[in-house]
C-alpha cells in the first residue's frame, strides 16, 4: 500500500525560504524564497495542484477498481 500523500515541510520558521515535499512521491519537492504567509499559501496551492493531478486519480482508481473487479 502506498504512503498517504501529504505535504511535509522541511524548512523551519527561521529559514528565509519555504521547502517541502510530498510524502508519497520521492522526487516531488517544492521550494520558494521567503517565509511569509503569502509564500506559505502559495506553497500549499502548489502542493494541492500536485495532489489533484497525481493522487486524486490514484484514490479514484483505488475506489473504482474493487467494484469493477467484482462485476467481472
Amino acid at each position: 500500500m502506498a504512503n498517504k500523500a501529504e505535504l511535509i515541510l522541511d524548512s523551519t520558521p527561521d529559514d528565509n525560504f519555504l521547502e517541502g515535499h510530498c510524502s508519497a512521491c520521492k522526487t516531488t519537492k517544492f521550494r520558494l524564497t521567503g517565509n511569509t504567509m503569502d509564500q506559505k499559501t502559495l506553497l500549499r496551492s502548489m502542493y494541492d495542484r500536485h495532489f489533484r493531478r497525481v493522487h486524486s486519480r490514484e484514490d479514484a482508481d483505488n475506489r473504482i477498481s474493487p467494484i469493477a473487479t467484482d462485476r467481472l
